[in-house]
């Protein structure tokens, strides 16, 4: 008997198996804004491998510490526009690979294609183009930061800008007219005055008394006349925000410019006394809503209620045009004439801009404050502002 011999099998013909690739868990994250979770899913979504870093890019700058601190519209509108190219990838890649795609396969190509069919659906005259594209190249540059090397060396070039079409230019903001902010400025130190009467009024008599939007519209608004402070960093203040008392009636208003990206926290000394000074007005809303924002446990300034019950207002993604309109309406300030000769329409962007042409014409030109903060740009702001002022004249 023999011995047998070994059988060899070639394996012609015969394709290895691809890897297999690793299961990858929902895309879900989770935003606060005001102490309110908002819990996004875009686990329907067909590329999770290239979601799961958008989504992260998103969630990094969004919710009450973040950016985008605003939830309706603009965190919602981001994730709408997240969604919509990452349908349009999945449907771009092989029907094989749309499982496996990640941040390596979008290419400049795919870029620009998703620009094309955006401008076939919106035209190049609107701004959602450029929403759009704007949305997506941030979230793919924070992704790109957090994972270095992902992108292609062409893909990470044409990161260096969002869309093809020309830049549109803002139209420049002008100053109301100086009787429009004095009568502005009446309007919500007079609601101040109100406000006060009533919750002393029904906290004296054992009732538990909290602020409306309306009525802290009335504040802020009055706040901004007083101090010249951008809306998002009025919005943003805390409840502890004054500090450094000293003996001339002066303390130092403390706040956040998160804009400015590195040193974000800023500060500027202001009057203090009564309710027509900024920080006696401040000291007043801090009162007002002081049981609010116990109940709430937050350390907002500005907190209340509305339908939705306590809650922590204007730094983290309350809706204020339709307040801001509706107070302006019921005081007649939307019939007062603009410049152009126009009914004005209340803009907190343009009352701060009113109140800095204000200080320029009482200080005869001289802005202590912008002239002494450092940095080459000073002479232009201030240029700039004044050319404003005599603009809106």
């Amino acid at each position: 008997m023999t011995r047998g011999r070994k059988v060899r099998f070639d394996a012609v013909g015969v394709v290895e198996p691809p890897e297999p690739v690793p299961a990858i868990g929902p895309v879900v994250f989770t935003v606060v804004f005001g102490g309110i979770e908002k819990v996004v899913d875009l686990s329907d979504l067909a590329c999770p491998r290239l979601v799961r870093p958008l989504a992260a890019a998103l969630a990094s700058v969004s919710g009450d510490h973040g950016t985008v601190r605003t939830c309706n519209p603009d965190f919602q509108q981001k994730v709408r526009h997240l969604r919509a190219f990452a349908r349009f990838a999945a449907a771009r890649l092989a029907a094989g690979q749309a499982g496996a795609a990640g941040l390596g396969d979008v290419s400049p190509a795919l870029l620009e294609d998703f620009e094309a069919g955006l401008i076939g659906r919106y035209g190049t005259t609107g701004s959602q183009v450029q929403g759009f594209m704007a949305t997506v190249v941030r979230l793919l540059r924070l992704a790109d930061d957090a994972d270095p090397g992902v992108l292609t060396a062409p893909m990470q070039a044409r990161l260096g800008y969002s869309t093809s079409l020309p830049s549109r230019r803002a139209r420049p903001l002008n100053a109301y007219p100086m009787p429009v902010l004095e009568a502005i400025q009446q309007a919500a130190l007079a609601d101040a005055r109100t406000i006060r009467e009533r919750v002393d009024a029904e906290r004296a008599a054992g009732a538990t008394a909290f602020l409306t939007p309306a009525e802290a519209v009335a504040l802020l608004v009055g706040l901004i006349c007083l101090t010249g402070l951008e809306p998002e960093c009025a919005k943003g203040l805390r409840a502890g925000c004054l500090s450094s008392p000293s003996p001339n009636g002066f303390v130092s208003l403390n706040y956040t410019k998160k804009r400015a990206h590195t040193r974000t926290g800023k500060a500027m000394r202001v009057r203090d006394g009564g309710i027509a000074t900024p920080a006696g007005l401040i000291n007043l809303a801090a009162r007002l809503m002081e049981p609010a924002r116990q109940a709430v446990g937050s350390d907002a300034l500005w907190a209340g209620t509305d339908r939705d019950g306590l809650r922590a207002w204007f730094d983290t993604g309350y809706e204020l045009t339709a307040p801001l309109r509706a107070w302006a309406s019921r005081h007649g300030l939307d019939q007062l004439i603009d410049h152009g000769g126009g009914k004005v329409r209340l803009d907190l962007r343009r009352i701060r801009k009113s109140v800095t042409s204000r200080r320029y014409l009482q200080s005869g030109g001289v802005l202590d404050d912008w002239l002494r903060r450092p940095g080459r740009g000073w002479r232009r702001r201030a240029a700039g502002c004044a050319a404003g002022w005599v603009a809106g004249h």
